[in-house]
Order: structure tokens, then C-alpha cells, then sequence
């Protein structure tokens, strides 16, 4: 059995990785001893991640901090440098600001940060999740260089999402991170408007049960891995479309 030399998914003999879309050397079918080889992509990346500290989010909360830990490491080993930001948001009803845990640490520091996220009120049927988006988004100083940059938002949310404050509808949003060449990735239960989002903004959903074990635990991972690296692997932080416009433009 051949395995992608970027995200270790299995891969069916002469097929591209179904999961990142890297395409099989032939002769590499030593499974997971290929990371040793690895060539890191030379890129800076700009990691926002940001956990919805509410009541809603506390049957996963044990979940959160695996996935982030495991994916981090599996990106530390693909990517030159990354710097991370750590954010958690509330209820704004219920007087629930965003916080800052840490800003441009390296992953020990964020795997500690994740793992001081205490979860509590909240718990309505929807959070300011697209709220929260629209604040780092404005925010953050992200990398301005398609060449060497790479900015990357994580968000981990549960339940639906209330209208934003700023008055812009869903599709507007998304169309914003995507202009300011921003990779959304939502690990999250769909909702009709969190898709809205993710979809205007080019981005990627990563589903997620209340409770997930194990098993699940390890299907967000390798989804999530193989979800960024196939945008870092795409060498700009612009979207799809220009990149390959810009491609050719150069050919």
C-alpha cells in the first residue's frame, strides 16, 4: 500500500492523494517512514486559531486540544516556520469579549494556550462565531507576501451562528477573508449560515460530532492536515482562482 508523502493518507495504486491531491512517486510504498524525508514547504504561516469557549463546546472539549496538538505537529513537520495566535470567544450577550491567549508563539506555547481554554456559559442555540470571524480578520497582522506567506484561520465551533453586529450577511463575510487572502477552515456541526460562510470565503468545513472519539478524533486530524497543506501547497495566500491566474500570467 502506497501513502501521500504529504498528509500519510492511503492511496490506491497510480491515483493521486484523494485527500490533498499530492501525486504518488513511484517506488514510495514505506508508509509513514517517508516523514523522515520530508522537504518542508519554505513558507512563513500565520495560524489564528480560535476555540468557542461557550457551554456549547464542552462536550468536545477534551477533543479540541488532541486535534490541535496532533495537527500542529503534523504541520511543524511540513512546514519552515509557523506562528501562532490563540483566541477563544463568548456570548457577546452575555458580555463574553474575545480573548487573546497568545500572539506569534511557536507550537509548545500554543498547545499550552489551548489547553488553559476553560468552557462555560453561553449554551444558546447560536454564538457569535461569524462575529468572532469578522474580529480577526480585522485584527490580525497577517502576512502581506503571497510568496512566503501563508495565513491560515481555524476556528472551532459548535451550534449555529448569530447574524453579525456589523450588518453584513454570511456571503459577505466569507467573501472578505477571501479577499484579504485568508484559508478559513471551520472545524464544526454545518449549519446553513456557517456554510455560507466557508463557502463565499473559498474555505474548507471539517465536520465534528458533540462527542467525538477516538476514531473521530483521527478523521478531523488527518482531514485537517490535509486540508491546509493543500492550500500551502498552492504557494500564495490569494485565492484559488488568482493563483492560477497568476500562474500563467508569469508563464
Amino acid at each position: 500500500m502506497n501513502y501521500c508523502q504529504v498528509c500519510q493518507s492511503q492511496l490506491d495504486d497510480k491515483l493521486n492523494c484523494p485527500k490533498c491531491g499530492t501525486q504518488p512517486k513511484s517506488g514510495t510504498a514505506q508508509g509513514p517512514k517517508l516523514a523522515k524525508r520530508r522537504v518542508k514547504v519554505p513558507a512563513v504561516a500565520a495560524v489564528v486559531v480560535d476555540v468557542d469557549r461557550t457551554g456549547s463546546s464542552e462536550p468536545f472539549a477534551a477533543g479540541i486540544p488532541k486535534i490541535f496538538e496532533r495537527t500542529a505537529k503534523g504541520l511543524a513537520e511540513r512546514i519552515s516556520e509557523i506562528k501562532y495566535y490563540v483566541w477563544s470567544h463568548g456570548d457577546l450577550d452575555c458580555e463574553e469579549q474575545p480573548i487573546q491567549l497568545v500572539q506569534g508563539v511557536d507550537l509548545a506555547q500554543a498547545i499550552k494556550a489551548i489547553q488553559t481554554i476553560r468552557f462555560d456559559g453561553g449554551g444558546d442555540p447560536a454564538e457569535n462565531h461569524a462575529d468572532q470571524l469578522e474580529n480577526l480578520v480585522n485584527v490580525t497582522q497577517w502576512g502581506a507576501d503571497p510568496l512566503c506567506s501563508r495565513n491560515i484561520l481555524v476556528m472551532f465551533a459548535t451550534d449555529d451562528t448569530k447574524p453579525l453586529r456589523s450588518g453584513k450577511s454570511m456571503k459577505q463575510l466569507g467573501k472578505e477573508i477571501k479577499d484579504r487572502g485568508i484559508f478559513l477552515f471551520l472545524v464544526c456541526q454545518e449549519t446553513k449560515n456557517l456554510r455560507e460562510i466557508v463557502d463565499a470565503a473559498g474555505g474548507f468545513i471539517i465536520p465534528i460530532s458533540t462527542e467525538p472519539d477516538e476514531k473521530e478524533i483521527q478523521q478531523v486530524v488527518s482531514s485537517l492536515t490535509a486540508s491546509i497543506m493543500s492550500t500551502v501547497n498552492q504557494g500564495a495566500t490569494i485565492s484559488m482562482s488568482a493563483t492560477r491566474s497568476q500562474s500563467a500570467a508569469i508563464n
